[in-house]
């Protein structure tokens, strides 16, 4: 399965797609509305949903992006993604013997045979799924992504230098991170952040660590935790990071952090030049100087002697620096 890399900046400041918001693209059916619905494809995907299920709650970003990514909303296709409240329109549940939410099923209308999907509910899985079952394909133009992908150290410089007199956000993190797995996909927070009201006044970019070519950046700004941010402020050429090492120990980054970061409500330092952050995370490495240095990607011990830790404690504060 290919992920798809689409970095063109829009201006929008609503989460949009080529044709229209993720909205447009989400087909919702009742009891009264259960053959013209089914009858108008010859694949239904149906989501089976329950507004108190906080299951249903967790998949309903996953569930958005399949159907921006397979729903033509211009005219009926051969095959749709569709939902319906499964408590509140009894006939569909019993119709489809629904029993539990979330459920998912795909019915072939024409042999009336419906298959129930009881895999991996994440949005890789299920397009694989839909892709073998319903010979479908997702149409990836539906979507052109705000966020700039970079892959390589000249690509991070000349991003943060374009002037255009907007601040510039840069996250760094990796698809084995879960939370980031579908990044790339309309829905997710970082895409909605990055179409919302802040694309004004900030460009929003994106290093995955696994695909990076060098490692010039890492060493440069002592970036070794993941993910991660730093904020360069375009009027005065001053930078901020957030958790990029492992004094800045967060459990988590999502859309509330992303949005707090870049409004100051966390009032983390600003920096002149990595000469300033180098000294800042210093003070840090001084305080705890029975833990590993590490600057970029690179691991140095500052005391592999020292007496009053065992080799297991040595161990275990390894693996916490290395956040293993």
């Amino acid at each position: 399965m290919h992920f798809f890399l689409l970095c063109l900046l829009l201006w929008n400041l609503t989460v949009h797609s080529v044709s229209g918001q993720v909205s447009d693209f989400i087909i919702e059916f009742d009891d009264g509305s259960i053959v013209p619905t089914l009858e108008r494809s010859e694949f239904s995907f149906i989501y089976f949903y329950s507004d108190t299920c906080k299951y249903c709650a967790k998949f309903n970003p996953v569930f958005d992006n399949l159907s921006v990514l397979f729903n033509n909303i211009s005219k009926p296709d051969a095959f749709q993604v569709i939902k319906t409240n499964a408590r509140k329109n009894k006939r569909l549940s019993e119709l489809f013997k629904v029993q539990h939410y979330p459920t998912l099923k795909l019915l072939e209308y024409k042999t009336k045979e419906i298959f129930t999907y009881d895999a991996n509910r994440d949005l890789t899985t299920l397009i694989e799924f839909l892709e073998a079952k319903a010979n479908v394909k997702p149409n990836y133009d539906n979507f052109v992504s705000p966020i700039k992908t970079i892959t390589n150290s000249t690509e991070f410089d000349k991003f943060v230098q374009t002037k255009n007199k907007k601040n510039k956000l840069v996250v760094f993190t990796g698809g084995y991170i879960p939370e980031w797995r579908d990044w790339e996909y309309p829905a997710h927070f970082y895409q909605e952040t990055a179409q919302s009201s802040y694309a004004r006044t900030t460009d929003f970019a994106l290093v995955d660590i696994e695909k990076f070519t060098d490692s010039d950046i890492f060493a440069r700004y002592e970036i070794n935790t993941f993910p991660s941010m730093m904020y360069f402020n375009v009027k005065n050429g001053q930078f901020q990071t957030y958790h990029t090492t492992s004094h800045q120990i967060k459990p988590k980054l999502d859309d509330k952090e992303i949005v707090s970061f870049i409004t100051g409500q966390d009032k983390l330092p600003w920096f002149k030049n990595t000469d300033e952050l180098h000294n800042f995370n210093l003070q840090y490495l001084e305080y705890q100087g029975h833990l590993f240095q590490r600057k970029g990607m690179n691991l140095k011990q500052s005391d592999v002697s020292d007496g009053n830790l065992s080799e297991e404690e040595q161990y275990q504060i390894l693996l916490q620096q290395i956040e293993l």
